[in-house]
């Protein structure tokens, strides 16, 4: 049996990659573009953006890493998430630190499209968050960098400088102040 192994594909536009990396991971990184992957078994991290089309895996046996180093990506991220891409068994991860530029975020998931993943942030901090919530929706607020996560794990991420401001503040429940971090 051949020990672990990291393979990187270096540089290039794919139409279709079909890998068995087993115990070795395959890392498809910026500037790599690919139509189209399927990973019979082991891992891969991938740039967030590389994969242009259709992924298919085995979830019993693959192990899918998302990298994100900048805020095109987050934005591009949590569009998905809130399109309904649940990012169920895969893991993201930051790679850098990243300045959002207090552009006004978007929270990451909704109740109808819930982020079921892991996020890692190695350590790396989200830098200038800006979050403008409009309104509360019968008593209920999803508010912060994520809005709504089920069965998900958000860990290794610190945050400096971050803004929330609450519009039409009478639509809002009188308790508001009671914030409670997540919920079951």
């Amino acid at each position: 049996e051949l020990p672990s192994a990291h393979v990187t594909i270096k540089q290039g536009k794919f139409e279709k990659i079909i890998a068995s990396t087993s115990n070795t991971t395959l890392e498809i990184p910026r500037g790599v573009t690919v139509k189209e992957l399927e990973i019979t078994s082991g891992n891969a991290e991938i740039y967030y953006g590389a994969v242009t089309g259709k992924i298919t895996y085995n979830k019993d046996n693959t192990t899918i890493t998302w990298l994100i180093d900048s805020k095109e990506q987050f934005a591009i991220f949590a569009e998905d998430v809130n399109n309904g891409k649940k990012f169920e068994g895969e893991i993201v991860k930051l790679t850098a630190d990243i300045d959002l530029n207090n552009a006004e975020w978007t929270p990451i998931g909704t109740e109808e499209n819930s982020f079921e993943g892991t996020f890692d942030g190695k350590g790396y901090t989200i830098k200038n968050l800006h979050i403008v919530e409009e309104e509360a929706k019968e008593g209920k607020a999803f508010i912060g960098f994520f809005g709504y996560a089920k069965n998900a794990t958000i860990k290794n991420v610190t945050f400096e400088n971050v803004n929330v401001e609450l519009v039409n503040k009478t639509d809002w429940p009188k308790n508001f102040h009671d914030l409670h971090p997540c919920e079951e």
